[in-house]
């Protein structure tokens, strides 16, 4: 784990561990602390020096998804269905959910709500209680992304959710390389 000057690269300090191999996630920032999955725990350093903070293992044979930050918490899933919500100053368990299914792919957060890819269902939980709130029943093989109401998630085909129904819509095919909500694009067609 590396903080690099954004300007010209220099390295600010770098974390590591013994024995980080396997799948990691991007890290998530807070004012005080950078957290990561590296391969199946979640470890977290102060976001200026980069020493040690907080670590959090889960059971050996599970890969880490995430994290998502948002009101002192570090929102990540496991391959093989858990969700948590650690606490980001000193990564104490604030909730844990679980369903049957596998996660592949990072949560994501919009307002109060966690969405979480399963391979069989997108399921929203509740960010402050753990508490589920629908599950959208898709093959999902991305992390969401959520933009103007829409959860849109890799399915093998572009497919939208409504953020607050379990309705699924397939959207059109679109050459746009704006985001949605910057601009609207119509679909291609050929003649």
């Amino acid at each position: 784990l590396y903080a690099l000057r954004a300007s010209d690269g220099t390295e600010r300090w770098r974390f590591t561990r013994e024995s980080i191999t396997g799948r990691t996630s991007a890290p998530a920032v807070t004012a005080e602390r950078v957290i990561a999955s590296l391969n199946r725990s979640v470890y977290a350093v102060t976001r200026v020096s980069g020493e040690f903070a907080w670590q959090f293992g889960t059971d050996a044979s599970e890969t880490v998804y995430g994290p998502v930050v948002g009101d002192g918490f570090a929102y990540v899933a496991t391959d093989t269905g858990i969700i948590y919500a650690l606490d980001t100053a000193d990564g104490t368990v604030g909730w844990q959910q679980s369903r049957s299914g596998t996660i592949g792919a990072s949560p994501a957060a919009a307002g109060e709500t966690l969405y979480v890819p399963y391979d069989d269902a997108i399921v929203a939980v509740d960010r402050p209680t753990g508490e589920l709130l629908f599950e959208s029943p898709t093959t999902a093989a991305s992390s969401p992304v959520i933009v103007d109401g829409y959860v849109y998630v890799n399915d093998g085909g572009p497919t939208a959710l409504a953020e607050s129904s379990s309705t699924t819509t397939t959207a059109p095919t679109t050459e746009s390389t704006a985001t949605p909500s910057a601009t609207q694009s119509t679909p291609t067609q050929s003649t």
